[in-house]
């Protein structure tokens, strides 16, 4: 190509086709650079690249065609304004419908690809275009859901299928929407999850007896998985596990914390907390087991006084400069819980025997206790003032008849033979002391050191070499 033909093109002359060419136009100004240097390649102007059509693109997909309107002012649902003032249409191919995308651009939508493997119906179904929208035919374990407003299908897992059956072996269920919806048979229950799918769930207001959980006189009401008890004025709602509720007796009635008390709080299900008038003190560390005694006097408004209780009403209680002092039933004792100078009469805890094994029990309250023991016997403190006497290691005849034993530890002893006895040891730090039995060949027991007498003793000496024979005959006669 010449410089005069390069420029001629570059000024608009008419490509190979008989029309501006642009991309020739922009290879003549290279060839002008190349040819005629870059100040004369400067003076001449590339001529405006013709903008492309809003159909360039192909906007209506590649099965629809695309008719271009110029300056056509009109707007519609299926046309739009291009940047060139132009508009288009689509003219959709089979199996397409007319749609705008999300620019508000008309363009040709098949109902049937959605961009996701096996489209909208999903991978093993069939779909098939419905005017301006889509149907399945679900494989098996699917149904079809339409829930959409533009009334397109898909398919989604059967939730009656669903394992274990959702409304179990008696319940019939029903697909809806996403979801599905059970008819119950007695005693069983309607239950619905938070995204609709509902099953068929054990009546928990048939549950606890004949009376179920609220009793005779509550009302039940079952709420999701659980229920709600209504109780009557005597009773208090408990809830033992979250979401399921019982009617129970209020602790509280039968006032417990006595004529002294300000008040009884009940804490359900059978305990209470009191709190005590002026001049009257709270007793018993345990929430039900309390009750408000007037401080120092023997009668403390309780039926029993200080000293006595329901079971045991025989305590006997004197006053004196600093409280009370108990003379208490046989098997309780007079303990000062609060340490105030006014004694209760409590339970015994030695009476019980815990100390067992022959051992001496001192009661230390209430709840402790103190244990000496016998001979024979070793102390245990199973934990703070809970003490017990156990066998020690040195129990009658531990080292055999003729054996004297001496304790390590609680555990571990020593033992010392008499003549004739042989020192044996089965169990790590429980020795014993036995006589050799004759003829026992197969026996070692003999071969231990006897402690009493400090050398070897005949019985063993025999032992050992009626052992030892059959291997050192055959060195005797070499």
């Amino acid at each position: 190509m010449t410089a005069a033909v390069a420029s001629s093109r570059l000024r608009g002359g008419a490509g190979p086709c008989g029309r501006r060419d642009d991309d020739v136009a922009v290879l003549a100004a290279m060839l002008l650079v190349l040819t005629c240097g870059a100040s004369t390649a400067a003076a001449v102007k590339l001529p405006p690249k013709t903008p492309p059509g809003p159909c360039a693109l192909s906007p209506c997909g590649a099965a629809s065609k695309c008719v271009e309107v110029t300056n056509s002012s009109s707007t519609s649902s299926n046309s739009s304004k291009s940047n060139s003032s132009s508009t288009y249409t689509c003219v959709c191919a089979s199996g397409t419908t007319p749609a705008n995308n999300t620019k508000g651009l008309p363009y040709c939508r098949d109902p049937c690809t959605d961009g996701s493997p096996g489209g909208p119906c999903g991978v093993g179904a069939k779909c098939a275009v419905n005017g301006t929208r889509n149907t399945c035919n679900c494989s098996a374990g699917n149904v079809v859901y339409d829930g959409f407003s533009n009334g397109s299908q898909t398919c989604i897992p059967d939730p009656c299928k669903a394992a274990p059956p959702p409304c179990g072996p008696n319940g019939q269920c029903t697909v809806l929407a996403r979801g599905n919806t059970c008819t119950c048979k007695s005693p069983q229950v309607l239950f619905e999850d938070e995204k609709g799918f509902q099953s068929c769930i054990a009546d928990p207001c048939k549950a606890g007896g004949p009376f179920g959980p609220c009793g005779m006189n509550g009302t039940c009401t079952v709420v999701g998985r659980g229920n709600t008890c209504t109780c009557n004025s005597t009773q208090l709602v408990y809830e033992k596990v979250k979401g399921f509720q019982t009617c129970v007796t209020d602790p509280c009635l039968s006032a417990p914390c006595g004529p002294n008390a300000k008040s009884c709080s009940p804490v359900v299900p059978a305990s209470w907390k009191c709190t005590c008038a002026a001049g009257a003190t709270l007793v018993g560390a345990q929430e039900n087991l309390q009750y408000c005694k007037l401080i120092g006097t023997c009668n403390d408004g309780t039926r029993y006084g200080p000293c006595g209780t329901l079971t045991r009403p025989e305590g006997v209680c004197t006053e004196t400069s600093d409280g009370n002092s108990c003379a208490c039933a046989a098997v309780d004792i007079p303990f000062d819980v609060l340490k105030n100078g006014s004694q209760t009469c409590v339970s015994n805890p030695c009476s019980t025997n815990p100390c067992g094994q022959g051992g001496k029990c001192t009661p230390g309250s209430d709840t402790t206790w103190a244990c000496e023991c016998g001979a024979g016997t070793v102390l245990v403190e199973e934990a703070e003032g809970m003490q017990h006497c156990t066998d020690g290691p040195c129990p009658p005849q531990a080292c055999g008849a003729g054996g004297t034993c001496m304790p390590l530890s609680n555990s571990t002893r020593s033992c010392t033979c008499a003549a004739g006895l042989t020192l044996s040891e089965t169990i790590p730090g429980m020795p014993t002391c036995s006589s050799v039995v004759p003829g026992n060949n197969t026996s070692t027991k003999g071969a231990f050191i006897n402690s009493a007498v400090g050398h070897w003793s005949l019985q063993s000496v025999f032992l050992h070499l009626s052992i030892s024979m059959p291997f050192l005959l055959p060195y005797i006669f070499l």
